[in-house]
């Protein structure tokens, strides 16, 4: 009884309100993918299109895929997308604290943050790294406690299956199958069929996929990808990045994407700070697991000693090939960016929450931590409920996007008016809405006419109004309401005057 109200704690929050989630850019694009290849009858064989002209890996379209078969309402569907990353993520966290004996409170806390909050609900591709990263790292650290066939296999599948969601995956995966290559090697050929029939499902399912992007990526080398993000930090700062990892876990700017700063709880600025404990949290459990991972520091038993040796070098090497790529690429220490070593650097706050024992120290951080993230998660979902998400960037909850398309299903209007700067801006999110909610039979009224998305008056709400009903603004342009098209692609930005 008493895990199931902690499995609860840590999940339930992401099931409140779906429909106050955010949909604007990439999550309709990648939605309509998944439509369209439902369509067709065939597993996805892409993703988006990233900074580089790289397209992402299919997995995510392909989760949708299998989602959208289940559930079509865009509601349902953003429930059942939280419920699976959360509940992933958390038992897999839970399956690390009982191998690694670590204090499974803590593991409420790291799901509580509002950042991992946000990004498990969104309809989002990379931040699918966030549970299957966790699972991956999780299977790894069982393997290593008391190895068995199963184990191998869930390991191994779920570490090459990041490689097909995200590039900012790739140290993980690799520290990992590095892990497994030199202390696995005797499990390995006793199962090598069983591994193989697993690596090769996951290759024959993206196949195409692996063709398109070796091909691409040879072709970009020289250029792009060598130049690094075009926006993106000095190379000596970005090989730092690591040390950084605690934003995903912190507020880290949280409070500016939720809601108007003036509808924000007075208690914010205080649970802020308290997040940000998890950085020297993180820093210190850097010392405990290269302590562990040279067999200096003491252990419970031999199984768990031998576990956390090893799990501490698939940290310290999961972060030394992300400095090494972050480096290079010149990749930003935003929090999106450390979906891939999400894992690790819970790890390592967990590790100092753990081994920092004098005058419990590392409990006492640890507590603080918790009491903040739990404050600012559950602050900011009510703010959001309330008074909608901060004007910058622009944001509409998905709830109040899913009512237009209801309403537009009424009308045989192709377009429709509007001046409102997001729908300007991400015609995708509606038009995607169209495919996922088509008008009922009889729904439709045989009446074209002129009509307008706007504001309502005095609020945060967006409607669809009669033109005839309502004044129409100089800056009103028409856009389409029709379902986004296959492999469709927003147009390329207007110069700088």
């Amino acid at each position: 009884m008493l895990w199931l109200a902690v499995f609860l704690a840590a999940v339930l929050p992401v099931l409140i309100w779906p429909g106050d989630v955010s949909f604007t850019n990439d999550e309709p694009r990648l939605l309509a993918i998944a439509w369209h290849a439902n369509q067709s009858g065939w597993p996805a064989s892409g993703g988006l299109y990233g900074n580089f002209g790289l397209r992402y890996g299919p997995l995510p379209a392909q989760i949708y895929q299998v989602l959208l078969s289940i559930a079509s309402d865009p509601i349902a569907l953003a429930a059942l997308r939280s419920m699976l990353c959360a509940g992933v993520t958390f038992f897999s966290l839970l399956w690390m604290a009982r191998v690694l004996v670590l204090p499974p409170w803590f593991a409420v806390a790291i799901a509580l943050a509002p950042q991992v909050w946000y990004f498990q609900r969104v309809l989002w591709d990379a931040s699918f790294s966030i549970p299957l990263g966790t699972l991956a790292l999780a299977a790894c650290t069982a393997l290593f406690q008391k190895p068995s066939r199963g184990r191998l296999l869930l390991t191994i599948g779920s570490a090459a299956l990041l490689l097909f969601i995200h590039p900012q995956n790739l140290p993980l995966a690799g520290a990992i199958a590095g892990a497994v290559l030199w202390h696995a090697r005797d499990a390995l050929r006793r199962h090598h069929r069983a591994v193989l029939l697993v690596l090769g499902a996951v290759c024959a399912l993206n196949a195409g996929y692996l063709v398109f992007t070796i091909s691409a990526l040879v072709e970009r080398l020289g250029g792009a990808i060598r130049s690094g993000y075009p926006e993106g930090q000095p190379r000596a700062l970005a090989l730092l990045a690591p040390l950084l990892g605690g934003n995903l876990l912190s507020e880290s700017g949280f409070g500016g994407k939720v809601a108007p700063a003036e509808h924000l709880p007075a208690f914010w600025r205080l649970a802020a700070g308290a997040s940000l404990l998890v950085h020297p949290l993180i820093w210190s459990g850097l010392v405990v697991a290269a302590g562990q991972a040279f067999r200096r520091w003491p252990a419970r038993n031999e199984e768990v000693s031998q576990a956390r040796v090893i799990i501490s070098q698939v940290a310290l090497a999961t972060l030394g090939l992300q400095a090494l790529i972050f480096g290079l690429m010149r990749v930003p220490a935003e929090p999106q960016y450390f979906f891939g070593t999400f894992a690790v650097h819970a790890l390592l706050a967990w590790f100092a929450v753990d081994g920092l024992r004098w005058k419990q120290v590392g409990r006492g951080l640890g507590l603080a931590f918790a009491l903040g993230v739990a404050a600012l998660t559950i602050g900011g979902m009510i703010a959001i409920h309330q008074h909608g998400y901060a004007p910058e960037p622009a944001r509409v909850p998905l709830q109040n996007q899913v009512e237009i398309a209801r309403a537009l299903n009424r009308f045989p209007d192709a377009t429709v008016l509007t001046d409102v700067p997001f729908y300007q801006q991400y015609p995708q999110a509606l038009r995607t809405l169209r495919l996922l909610i088509p008008a009922r039979p009889g729904e439709m009224q045989p009446v074209s006419g002129k009509r307008v998305i706007r504001r309502v008056p005095g609020t945060a709400r967006l409607e669809l109004a009669d033109l005839q009903d309502a004044a129409l603004t100089p800056g009103s342009v028409s856009v389409s309401v029709t379902g986004l098209p296959k492999d469709w692609q927003p147009p390329p930005a207007a110069p700088a005057p």
